[in-house]
């Protein structure tokens, strides 16, 4: 991949992938300097379904990669693991030391978690655990001021550490923001930790967040530390023309100044991680010459066109957001039907996807009948206008015991058809619901 430049947008890596179930996933690259040489630390990790407790899949590692530096363009050198236990990192460098930031699990039994800070080059590391007046919290944000590590710990309150790698921990602010909304499915604040922050010669500190809109659908914001510790947050990045593409998950990773340009990882998914489907890592830049320049940088990242054709459009319909006729629940995206048959889910209107062309779908599914029995039928009516255009596709689903399978096949559009409805019927078998994936057939 070439460097991509589009209204002064510069685009230096990106890696794309199809992640199946069970296959390792790399994602969420944090990109910083040390001692002259460009590295990322990113998380290698087994993808498994939610409902599925295999601790020997379920692995999680953190991937220390080496760049070289062609054109603007950054290519692996040479990777390592760095640690066989970790989750999504935070980096923060001073161009000497850097500091890396992870939650983990040091136990199972009894459950015990804990925040890694892990030093570089000297690989001295210190972990930082839950208290009964400091929750753990989520997704640490360092940020180096007056030569000491420091942390966003959290926006709900709003609540800064300074950290020392004998295990201390001062808290140095804390506030209540206004507005602040909590996630339905988990109960912390929407808004939470992206990259690590960047003093600016105003002497703030910026840096980027993420806003968990549900827990597939995330998008970026930018926040900003007083001298006096006072946290604001910044307007929502929405990076639309990557959703359009598909990403419905857009994590900012980690921010860095050089050369005068503002760099940004993006880690990309169409959902949630637990689900097969494409993951993308990004490192884009703008032009800044001051971290006080991230504020107000929403424009920037939004005007530029270099996104567009960056991926093929993948479109996931999510079964929780569709109708149904018969009891079910709604588990973080997917639909639980234990009985029952009809409609397990269904769209009255029309799907917001290309007609006129052949598209693919994939529709991953559970049921606990064996495979000789028919679990249930998939309905799609092409429509021109509001009335049924063609007869409707149909196809069967088999049994699967218990297996989650995916069901691929392709709609082939007749004569003149506007759009499509989609109909998922179960018959009597307890069914999963999983995830819906459209796309062209040609990009399959």
């Amino acid at each position: 991949m070439s460097e991509k430049e589009t209204n002064d947008l510069q685009i230096h890596f990106k890696r794309e992938k199809f992640v199946a179930r069970d296959e390792p996933v790399d994602i969420f690259h944090s990109f910083f300097e040390l001692q002259g040489e460009m590295y990322s630390v990113h998380r290698r990790f087994g993808l498994v379904s939610r409902f599925e407790q295999n601790l020997d899949k379920n692995f999680s590692h953190l991937i220390l990669t080496r760049y070289d530096i062609e054109d603007g363009e950054f290519i692996p050198r040479d990777e390592k693991i760095l640690r066989s236990t970790g989750t999504d990192p935070r980096v923060i460098s001073n161009g000497e030391t850097a500091y890396i930031l992870s939650y983990l699990v040091e136990s199972f039994q009894p459950l015990r978690l804990a925040v890694r800070v892990l030093q570089l080059p000297s690989e001295e590391e210190v972990s930082f655990y839950e208290l009964p007046d400091r929750p753990l919290g989520k997704n640490w944000q360092p940020f180096i001021r007056d030569t000491q590590l420091h942390i966003l710990h959290a926006f709900d309150p709003a609540t800064v550490y300074r950290l020392s790698m004998d295990g201390s921990m001062d808290c140095i602010s804390d506030q209540h923001l206004d507005s602040t909304i909590t996630a339905q499915y988990d109960s912390y604040s929407q808004h939470r930790g992206g990259t690590n922050g960047l003093v600016g010669d105003d002497g703030n500190v910026y840096g980027f967040g993420h806003i968990t809109e549900t827990n597939y659908s995330h998008l970026p914001f930018t926040w900003k530390i007083t001298k006096n510790g006072e946290v604001s947050r910044g307007e929502a990045i929405e990076f639309s023309e990557l959703k359009k593409q598909g990403w419905n998950i857009r994590d900012v990773t980690s921010c860095f100044i050089q050369d005068g340009r503002l760099y940004l990882g993006l880690a990309l998914s169409e959902r949630d991680w637990f689900h097969a489907q494409r993951f993308a890592s990004l490192l884009v830049s703008i032009p800044c010459e001051d971290a006080s320049n991230i504020y107000d940088s929403k424009e920037k990242w939004e005007a530029s066109n270099a996104y567009e054709g960056l991926f093929k459009t993948v479109k996931t319909i999510f079964p929780s957001d569709l109708e149904s006729e018969i009891l079910c629940t709604d588990v973080l995206g997917t639909r639980l039907c234990a009985d029952g048959i009809g409609f397990i889910a269904f769209e009255k209107k029309p799907l917001n996807i290309p007609y006129n062309l052949p598209l693919c779908f994939q529709v991953t599914y559970s049921s606990h009948l064996p495979e000789e029995h028919l679990a249930g039928f998939i309905r799609i009516p092409q429509l021109k206008g509001a009335l049924p255009a063609m007869p409707s596709f149909f196809y069967r689903l088999p049994g699967t015991a218990g297996r989650e399978e995916v069901a691929q096949f392709t709609l082939e559009p007749e004569g003149s058809v506007d759009t499509y409805q989609l109909f998922i019927a179960t018959r009597g078998s307890h069914m999963r619901l999983d995830n819906i994936r459209v796309m062209e057939a040609k990009n399959v």
